[in-house]
């Protein structure tokens, strides 16, 4: 038990311990702009790990829960978005790119699914807004 410690102070001290990364991303189709939170179920926290487990997910492949940000719906599985080809399309695209996609990127449907040849561009990039 002693040596597991150690080792594990040596890690933290080295940074390569992180916890959960929360991703935010542009979710777009055919006239739809909707912005999500996307929350891997899985930790380098022991605390988090101990939480995820009680909850189902440890040991588990990994899994994405993605939340609308206006807080009315979140999920864990593709397949619950029933009614809504957008949410499932990009829910399932995340969770198979998480890793590669940056923070904030534009998760296009229609680019995804191959009706459009090109990509929809971020509305942050359309609006003449300034955000701080």
């Amino acid at each position: 038990m002693a040596e597991k410690l150690y080792s594990l102070k040596k890690i933290l001290k080295k940074g390569v311990y992180r916890d959960m990364k929360i991703k935010t991303f542009e979710v777009r189709d055919s006239g739809t702009f909707i912005p999500v939170m996307a929350i891997p179920m899985e930790s380098d926290s022991l605390k988090e790990n101990y939480l995820l487990s009680h909850s189902g997910f440890f040991g588990a492949e990994t899994l994405i829960t993605l939340m609308k940000m206006d807080g009315l719906e979140a999920h864990w599985n593709p397949e619950k978005w029933e009614f809504s080809r957008t949410m499932r399309v990009a829910h399932e695209y995340i969770q198979e790119n998480y890793n590669i996609l940056q923070n904030g990127q534009v998760v296009d449907v229609e680019f995804i699914l191959g009706e459009t040849s090109i990509p929809k561009v971020s509305q942050y990039h359309q609006e003449d807004k300034i955000y701080i």
